[in-house]
C-alpha cells in the first residue's frame, strides 16, 4: 500500500525536508505577524520611510527565506539554500527598522496621512 510506495519513492532525507518545511512555515507566520505590526505602527509614527523599509525588508525576507526553503524541499537545489541567509538578514533588518520607527515615534494618536 501507501507505506510500501513511500519507502521506495520518498527521498531518504524526508525528515530533514519536513523539518525545513516547518522552519519555513514558522518564520513565514512570525514575519507575517510582524508585517501586521508594521501596518499598525505606521498609523502612529511620522517615520514613514523607516516603517516602509521595515515592511519591505520583512516581505522580501519571507519571499527569500521561506520561499526558497519551500523550493528546496521540492527540488533539492543547492543554489536555493545558498540564498536563504539573505532572507534571514532581511528579517533581522526589518525588525531593527521596526524598532527604530517605534522608538522614534512621538505621536500618540493615529497619524492620518493626507493624500
Amino acid at each position: 500500500g501507501l507505506e510500501g510506495w513511500l519507502e521506495t519513492n520518498w527521498p531518504d532525507d524526508w525528515t530533514k525536508r519536513l523539518s525545513n518545511w516547518k522552519t519555513a512555515a514558522t518564520y513565514q507566520i512570525y514575519h507575517s505577524i510582524g508585517m501586521v505590526i508594521v501596518g499598525l505602527v505606521a498609523n502612529f509614527t511620522k517615520r514613514t520611510a523607516v516603517i516602509n523599509l521595515s515592511g519591505c525588508a520583512m516581505l522580501l525576507g519571507i519571499l527569500l527565506f521561506s520561499g526558497l526553503l519551500y523550493g528546496w524541499v521540492f527540488t533539492d537545489s543547492r543554489i536555493m539554500v545558498m540564498i536563504v541567509p539573505v532572507g534571514g538578514t532581511l528579517f533581522m533588518l526589518g525588525w531593527i527598522l521596526l524598532g527604530v520607527a517605534m522608538i522614534g515615534s512621538k505621536t500618540s494618536a493615529p497619524h492620518m496621512r493626507e493624500d
